[in-house]
């Protein structure tokens, strides 16, 4: 049974780790650094591959590794302080609500970034196993098509079906929960990659 009674803290908790989520690093990295709107530049989108298009591979890497983190240290602290009192069920809500606010951040009218680094780094502190086969899965799809699209969705989709066969039955709604966000927004992509019209990755 789980234990759904939760106060005030573990509420304003799973609050803090959407907001964690919604905050903008790859707008807030062009607007410093290059002075620009990534969001009027490339594919629009605010994450680290359009980032690596406007900016170049550092500020791409910096801009993954802190949309990671900010999905990352939500879900460890979720892990640390409440996880022995309510389980996996909220470390899930944790995991999901901070993908969630990447994807829809309250500061940017809900249009944000398509939800992989976030998903990736959230995968590892909930099972590191998860978020190792993820990134391989990634990466191995990237060498080989250098569409980052179809990378992000054939990783999530096989470590979804891996989560069905030997993760818990919470881990496995999780990753069901954050595949079919990862999908939605990345239908733009399919249709492009179904047309062939999806461009391999350049970077300056």
């Amino acid at each position: 049974m789980y234990d759904f009674d939760y106060s005030f803290g573990e509420i304003f908790f799973l609050i803090f780790a959407y907001l964690c989520g919604s905050i903008p690093f790859g707008l807030i990295i062009t607007k410093i650094i290059g002075k620009t709107d990534i969001r009027k530049h490339g594919s629009g989108n605010i994450g680290a591959t359009n980032v690596a298009r406007i900016l170049g591979k550092k500020w791409a890497l910096i801009t993954l590794i802190l949309d990671g983190m900010k999905g990352f240290i939500p879900v460890m602290l979720a892990n640390i302080f409440f996880k022995r009192y309510f389980g996996d069920l909220f470390i899930v809500l944790t995991a999901i609500l901070s993908v969630f606010g990447h994807v829809f951040p309250v500061w940017l009218k809900f249009n944000g970034g398509k939800g992989f680094a976030t998903t990736t780094f959230v995968m590892v502190a909930v099972d590191w196993r998860l978020g190792l086969f993820l990134s391989l899965m990634w990466f191995n799809t990237f060498m080989l098509t250098r569409i980052s699209a179809l990378s992000t969705l054939v990783a999530i989709l096989t470590t979804t079906l891996l989560a069905t066969f030997y993760s818990s039955f919470e881990i496995m709604i999780m990753c069901t929960f954050l595949s079919v966000i990862i999908i939605i927004r990345h239908i733009s992509n399919i249709k492009r990659m179904l047309g062939k019209k999806e461009l391999g990755f350049e970077t300056k």
